[in-house]
């Protein structure tokens, strides 16, 4: 009797074991194609960084476009008209036919399951990636026309993991070495840091 019972219990734990693994296999899965696509990347990039084609195509490339008025983006209206994205030539869009537009001042949620095109959406905002047709305006003009330098600078993302890099808090928030300190104390005043990092030792 006792042996049975004790095969009822194991046999109840391999079930509730397996409900736990086959999830995370499945999410290891998808990590694991995920990252060999950025490996994939890094690696042409290498090659071309060694071959010296990296910069003669790189550095046109991000310079290329008309720069737009130096008021460009005070507003902040997007309109996505059409655009279908793929990650890859031979794999299914990640985006199909999209179209909406997010007003100026607008805050707006994307919601949506794994893959669902939510990343994928921000990587074509700042040109990570691009459209197979259709087009991106943010305030009325194409972002495909502008240099892909001006863009990248114009557009501030706060991810939802924060990263922090070894060194000074300074060159965390200016990597560029770009402002002053009365600059950086002022972001952090906004962002209500301030006080905290005036307590640290080394402050800055």
């Amino acid at each position: 009797m006792l042996c049975l019972t004790l095969e009822r219990i194991f046999s109840i734990r391999r079930a509730a074991l397996r409900e736990e693994i086959i999830p995370n296999d499945i999410n290891n899965t998808i990590k694991c194609s995920a990252s060999m696509k950025k490996v994939k990347r890094v690696k042409l990039f290498l090659k071309r960084w060694l071959n010296g084609t990296f910069a003669s195509l790189w550095i046109p490339y991000c310079l290329a476009g008309k720069e737009p008025p130096f008021y460009w983006l005070c507003e902040g209206s997007i309109n996505i008209q059409d655009i279908t994205v793929k990650y890859d030539e031979y794999l299914e869009p990640a985006l199909r036919n999209v179209s909406f537009t997010i007003k100026a001042g607008q805050k707006i949620g994307i919601c949506g399951r794994t893959g669902s095109g939510k990343s994928t959406l921000i990587l074509c905002l700042l040109r990570m990636l691009t459209p197979e047709n259709g087009r991106i305006l943010i305030d009325d003009i194409d972002i495909a026309t502008i240099p892909l330098a001006t863009l990248r600078r114009r557009i501030a993302i706060i991810p939802q993991d924060p990263t922090l890099f070894s060194g000074t808090v300074r060159n965390c928030l200016d990597m560029e070495n770009k402002s002053n300190d009365e600059e950086i104390w002022r972001a952090l005043d906004l962002t209500k840091m301030k006080d905290k990092i005036v307590s640290l030792k080394d402050g800055l």
